[in-house]
């Protein structure tokens, strides 16, 4: 059983900690104390699928079907059964592990998990990106360089020292926190790292050229003129 959220009275560091954390993943405003430049980082990330020319199709339909009140297993499984064709089953289990954990798991093991799985290691990760001529070359990836930028700068300044912080206060001294904790934070690495492994594998597959034709397909069928303005990009880029 889930235990009942953080009581902000009883321990304020670490409620704290955690809403800075979710106004900064929720309502970005890139440091700017300006309401109209705040967004979230699901957003940012999906613009910048679109602007590589990926279709976001298979994020935006899951999110889609929880947000009508579907179960996040009822979505998946659905989800698996229209997409499973080209998505690695280790990425299925990444997101049930995922929201398994935000769901069920104590407010210990979700900071443990969020700040090992996530938090610590994707500012390296995206900084190699960063780094990459190719990247650097190529002037038209404006949201993808801010969506590795920014996670980079607020992952690993900011939310990563907050949820450790958090994390401290959390479990203080008492052992059996920070043991579970542990094995929380490890899980999280492994699937990630099944996750990785799978991406990679599925990528050096002939089948993954294929895959990702019908992608582009998918993205000229579906993405409707509504979508497209909603998300601020221009029709004749989408086009081409």
């Amino acid at each position: 059983m889930h235990e009942n959220p953080l009581d902000a009275t009883k321990n304020r560091p670490a409620a704290y900690i955690i809403n800075q954390i979710v106004l900064g993943e929720e309502s970005d405003d890139f440091d700017t104390a300006q309401v109209q430049k705040a967004i979230s980082h699901y957003e940012l990330y999906v613009k910048a699928m679109i602007e590589v020319g990926t279709d976001p199709i298979e994020v935006t339909k899951l999110v889609s079907m929880i947000e009508r009140g579907m179960s996040y297993e009822d979505a998946l499984n659905f989800h698996e059964r229209v997409f499973g064709e080209t998505i690695p089953e280790a990425v299925y289990e990444f997101v049930r592990d995922t929201l398994r954990t935000a769901d069920k798991a104590s407010t210990h093991e979700v900071m443990a998990a969020f700040l090992f799985g996530r938090e610590d290691p994707i500012p390296k990760m995206f900084q190699s990106i960063i780094d990459n001529k190719i990247l650097s070359d190529d002037k038209k990836l404006e949201c993808f360089r801010l969506y590795l930028q920014r996670h980079i700068d607020v992952d690993g300044d900011d939310h990563g020292p907050l949820a450790f912080a958090a994390l401290s206060e959390i479990c203080g001294d008492d052992e059996t926190k920070w043991e579970e904790a542990t094995a929380a934070a490890k899980n999280a690495i492994e699937r990630r790292i099944d996750f990785w492994t799978a991406i990679l594998e599925t990528s050096s597959q002939e089948f993954y050229s294929r895959a990702t034709t019908k992608v582009e397909q998918r993205l000229e069928r579906r993405l409707t003129k509504a979508a497209l303005e909603h998300l601020t990009i221009d029709k004749d880029v989408a086009a081409a």
